[in-house]
């Protein structure tokens, strides 16, 4: 019975040290990464180390190791770093394009509130020479009345 337990653990491991060869693959062959998540390869990169080292401290304490586990954890994290390096390469060009509508957004929205601000100015500015011809001329009827 544990050795049935025992295949089930080093088929996990294998299939869970593999797990990201498949994607890596895929990059590879279409020289794009732009469907798979930043989100998606920075939790399996946090996900990694910190079992790896859960993994090593929990061994440390109870005086035995796992070898077996530590190069399943370690070629995993090895293969979402290589799968983080594509990221950056391959959609280098995406994330430039993209920091730059978003430069662009701010910029636009710059523009439109300076040109408010300068439409704002002008109407105060228009107003209050309305208000003061209407005072000039309210005052010169009560003038000319006296």
């Amino acid at each position: 019975m544990t050795a049935i337990f025992t295949s089930f653990g080093v088929l996990s491991a294998v299939c869970f040290g593999f797990c990201t060869l498949p994607s890596i693959l895929l990059v590879l062959k279409r020289k794009s990464t732009s469907d798979i998540s930043m989100l998606f390869i920075l939790m399996s990169l946090i996900g990694n180390l910190s079992a790896a080292s859960y993994i090593v401290y929990s061994n440390i304490v109870a005086g035995f190791y796992q070898w077996p586990q530590y190069l399943n954890y370690s070629f995993a994290t090895a293969l979402v770093i290589i799968l983080l390096a594509l990221k950056i390469k391959y959609d280098k060009e995406i994330l430039k394009m993209q920091i730059r509508r978003c430069l662009s957004r701010i910029r636009r929205r710059y523009l439109l509130l300076q040109y408010s601000f300068a439409d704002l100015i002008g109407d105060v500015l228009f107003a209050s020479a309305v208000i003061g011809m209407l005072y000039a001329i309210v005052k010169f009827k009560l003038m000319s009345t006296d």
